[in-house]
């Protein structure tokens, strides 16, 4: 998914943190572009780097496991989440990978709209004063 979006859903999920925690996982993409993932983008796209972003603050935990739950559904190919390495070099296959406008891409768009539209409600439902 685009970085635009990660930031917009981890910032109404995680606050600032969530914003930051949301954007860290594709620093390794900006410069020159690649054929196929660095191991810090891979690294940076697992459970583990999850677990370590919480235990630093649950904002920037949670930040990245919006990021993470985005791009499951949006990526495949070379750049697909690899959720469980180091351990495991296993590749979740999503829609596919996205570009601007292309199917991948519009159900990572719904997924985010609908995830903001439940944290609005919610957040109406449960937090009036």
């Amino acid at each position: 998914m685009d970085v635009v979006t990660h930031a917009v859903v981890g910032f109404v999920y995680g606050g600032p943190m969530g914003f930051i925690g949301s954007v860290i996982p594709d620093l390794p993409l900006f410069g020159p572009r690649r054929s196929e993932p660095s191991g810090v983008y891979v690294l940076m796209h697992s459970v583990l780097f999850t677990a370590l972003l919480f235990a630093v603050h649950p904002g920037l935990g949670l930040g990245h496991l919006t990021h993470m739950a985005l791009d499951i559904p949006t990526h495949r190919s070379e750049f697909g989440i690899r959720p469980f390495w180091p351990i495991s070099d296993w590749v979740w296959k999503g829609v596919g990978e996205w570009e601007w406008g292309n199917t991948a891409w519009w159900v990572g768009m719904f997924v985010a709209i609908w995830w903001i539209g439940v944290k609005v409600a919610w957040s109406s439902l449960f937090n009036s004063t």
